[in-house]
């Protein structure tokens, strides 16, 4: 993929994108639960959609309006190592959200680290997913300032 096109995907998850660190309830975890990176872009425009999917991966859904005044909407995402994945591609062009996507990496990053050896979590790595999917729940909140990382 060129440069440019990159870019241009970056611009597109700047505005239009979001990522996350998701949460949920797993029987077999120490902890009972577990956490995954997620990235996630949601549009009416089905080419621009296709277009992540074709370029990056993941998984498309769409989303049929009832209203027929309205547009179907278009949701394209990635998850764990492809939402990595994607992040470590576009991060060299991200503004709006590289703060995020530099936590979200540093967080993949642990995962690999540990689960590619086939190793428990330890207590405190717990607590640092906690941390870090907390850190990235803030950088949403309307109107608060974001730290330089």
């Amino acid at each position: 993929m060129e440069k440019i096109d990159i870019a241009y995907y970056a611009g597109i998850f700047d505005g239009e994108g979001c990522v996350m660190i998701c949460k949920a309830k797993n029987k077999t975890s120490s902890r009972g639960v577990r956490y995954w990176l997620q990235c996630r872009v949601v549009n009416t425009d089905k080419w621009l959609i296709d277009s992540l999917y074709m370029a990056f991966g993941g998984s498309v859904f769409t989303r049929n309006r009832r209203d027929t005044n309205r547009m179907d909407i278009w949701d394209w995402s990635a998850s764990s190592k492809q939402a990595g994945n994607f992040l470590e591609i576009i991060y060299p062009f991200l503004h709006v959200k590289k703060q995020e996507a530099k936590v979200a990496l540093e967080f993949q990053s642990q995962r690999l680290r540990i689960y590619g050896k086939g190793k428990s979590m330890t207590n405190s790595q717990w607590d640092l997913q906690e941390e870090q999917m907390n850190l990235l729940k803030g950088f949403k909140k309307r109107g608060q300032y974001l730290p330089k990382l």
